[in-house]
């Protein structure tokens, strides 16, 4: 009996999300159209060089099982 029960607030937890994803895309994605590449604009200085390196990863890369 308690299974149901939990079946139906996971089943209105993923319809909330759904209907906030929804919510958003129909109303305010029209006035923050790139948010996300604008805020990284802002905090990323022009000509910024980060200094980086190969890393060898173990089990990953062309010579891995997955890549073949």
């Amino acid at each position: 009996m308690v299974w149901w029960l939990q079946f139906i607030i996971i089943w209105l937890s993923i319809d909330l999300i759904i209907i906030a994803t929804g919510w958003y895309i129909a109303t305010l994605k029209a006035y923050f159209p790139n948010w996300w590449e604008q805020v990284i604009a802002c905090e990323v200085e022009p000509d910024l060089d980060l200094e980086a390196e190969p890393v060898d990863v173990p089990g990953f890369g062309l010579g891995s099982k997955a890549a073949k």
